[in-house]
């Protein structure tokens, strides 16, 4: 996973407000000695790394695998268990294996139900 937390380190070190109170001033006189693209740079550095960071959240989110944000999140069925995995468990059918139902789980219900129509249908001859 890319996308970690901004510091507050990060965003103190790229505050505008850490200019010199005359950053385009010479260095002689209390200033930086910046010119007006090092200016406009200044004020842009804080916003485009926010927006990296961003950009990273969204890679994150959408890429799929052991990397991705559904990979690494634990969702307290066990310690392993991911919402990658549980995720896959709707495709696979696991999932029934965890909804309880008439005192057991929903996959065991079902199949007895299932048997009992099978049942039924050998009964009437319809199978």
């Amino acid at each position: 996973m890319k996308a970690q937390k901004i510091t507050d380190e990060e965003i103190e070190q790229l505050k505008v407000a850490n200019l010199p109170n005359r950053p385009t001033a010479p260095e002689e006189y209390g200033g930086a000695g910046f010119s007006a693209k090092e200016m406009k740079e200044a004020f842009d550095r804080l916003p485009l790394y926010v927006m990296g960071k961003y950009n990273d959240l969204v890679d994150d989110i959408t890429t799929e695998g052991e990397d991705s944000i559904s990979g690494t999140i634990k969702i307290g069925l066990g310690e392993d268990i991911t919402l990658r995995d549980f995720i896959g468990w709707f495709s696979d059918g696991r999932i029934l294996t965890f909804i309880p139902a008439g005192g057991e789980n929903l996959a065991l219900y079902l199949a007895g139900i299932r048997k009992d129509v099978d049942n039924c249908l050998d009964v009437l001859g319809l199978k």
